[in-house]
């Protein structure tokens, strides 16, 4: 069918793909919440590889949700760091991300944490700010600008 001839259905998604245009279901956002818990919980024993193929489920099951794409950006990054082409893809996921959800300070937390690891300075100080504006008791977020206006100076 044509592109003019878009579903009626008030739940579809504008922003899928073309030819996916199709509402992302209940069990597909049940699904994609599961697997980012499968995710955080292979994330808090360090199991990247596995964390990183469940924030990889999630994203395919419900590409709307920014934090999924953070935490799939910051995973792939603390995996693949060494390979160029894979480390962009990392930043990138994570930009996009916190594009998704601009007042969530977690997800700008991961992005500077990559960004700092980058040795991008000038926005990894940039995602730390925006951590301290929602949250402005972030103590990981302060010592990051600490650390970086420590740089600078030297």
């Amino acid at each position: 069918h044509s592109v003019s001839q878009l579903p009626s259905d008030p739940t579809a998604r504008p922003t899928a793909p073309p030819g996916e245009v199709s509402a992302v279901s209940r069990e597909h956002l049940d699904g994609a919440l599961a697997s980012f818990r499968e995710g955080e919980q292979a994330l808090a024993v360090g199991a990247f590889n596995d964390a990183l193929d469940a924030f990889a489920r999630a994203t395919a099951l419900d590409p709307d949700e920014g934090l999924y794409w953070v935490y799939l950006g910051y995973c792939r990054h603390a995996s693949h760091r060494d390979d160029p082409e894979e480390a962009d893809r990392a930043l990138a996921e994570v930009v996009a991300g916190c594009r998704l959800v601009p007042r969530v300070a977690v997800a700008h937390l991961l992005r500077a944490r990559v960004l700092r690891d980058r040795g991008k300075w000038a926005a990894a100080r940039n995602a730390y700010e925006r951590v301290l504006h929602i949250d402005p008791d972030d103590e990981e977020a302060i010592d990051g600008l600490r650390a970086i206006s420590g740089l600078s100076e030297s």
